[in-house]
């Protein structure tokens, strides 16, 4: 097993309050308004506002909605809906469709227009020796409601870098160093830890989540799928120190202080235990 990670839960870039004199472009200015607070209620686990978009969630669904009239929101996003069209018509063999499931999802982040989720996942297939279990991370873009990919936010060149720094990834290229990212993640893919916890495949970038700013950097937890079936449900992480990108650097800030959005410590701390658990069987209506 490993060791947590070192978390540090004030930013040491300036935040969205600190930077307040510093002249910036008007468009940027205005994209922080008083209605971008957190909200709690019994009902309501987490209410954030970022970048025009509202996240809602409770203990049964979390949904995505563009908040332009804060009076009637529609949902673009459901994760729910989502999970229970996947036991619906997901693609032949998948894992939803072939028996009951449980997914308990918790936001890691809400950063601009992205939202960062863990999820857990299980369920029993029929005939199944045992039940399946899996952990991972997973980044929206609440403007389609899709996942994205590493490289949809920071330059392949920062992730090469970081990675090849990661202990775990020095580890499995044994002491080569591929010129770039996809040489990086072609000789690592199919690498099994000897003691079977964790794996790296070729999926490694679609698996990751916001974390936090540290020393100037953001920090990005990705993670590891499981080496082998006594440790199914197991989630084992990198942590990459990324450059900031231009463009989510305000975004980042407005998390930070939680004028818009939110960091992972902070929300490791507001919403503990709140989670959404969604339960479904093949073939629900």
């Amino acid at each position: 097993m490993f060791a947590p990670l070192a978390r540090l839960s004030r930013p040491l870039l300036p935040t969205a309050r600190e930077a307040a004199n510093s002249p910036r472009p008007a468009a940027v200015e205005a994209a922080a308004t008083g209605k971008d607070r957190l909200q709690f209620s019994s009902g309501m686990q987490y209410r954030g506002q970022s970048a025009g978009h509202l996240v809602l969630q409770t203990a049964e669904d979390l949904t995505i909605a563009r908040a332009h009239d804060m009076k009637q929101v529609e949902p673009t996003f459901s994760l729910k809906s989502h999970y229970e069209s996947l036991a619906r018509t997901g693609e032949e063999g998948s894992l939803f469709r072939m028996g009951e499931a449980q997914v308990e999802a918790r936001i890691e982040a809400q950063v601009g227009r992205y939202l960062s989720l863990r999820e857990s996942l299980s369920g029993h297939v029929p005939g199944a020796a045992h039940a399946w279990a899996d952990t991972t991370l997973k980044t929206l873009d609440m403007a389609t409601g899709k996942p994205i990919r590493l490289t949809d936010l920071f330059p392949a060149k920062d992730i090469h870098a970081a990675l090849l720094q990661d202990p775990i990834m020095r580890k499995a290229l044994e002491g080569d160093r591929p010129a770039d990212l996809d040489s990086l993640i072609s000789k690592v893919s199919g690498y099994r830890d000897p003691d079977g916890v964790y794996a790296l495949e070729s999926s490694l970038l679609d698996h990751f989540s916001l974390h936090r700013l540290e020393g100037g950097k953001v920090a990005v937890r990705v993670a590891l799928p499981y080496g082998v079936e006594v440790y199914r449900g197991h989630l084992t992480q990198l942590e990459l120190k990324l450059p900031v990108p231009p463009g989510l650097a305000d975004d980042l800030r407005r998390a930070a202080d939680r004028s818009a959005g939110i960091l992972a410590p902070e929300a490791e701390k507001v919403l503990a235990g709140r989670s959404t658990v969604i339960e479904t069987e093949p073939g629900l209506p």
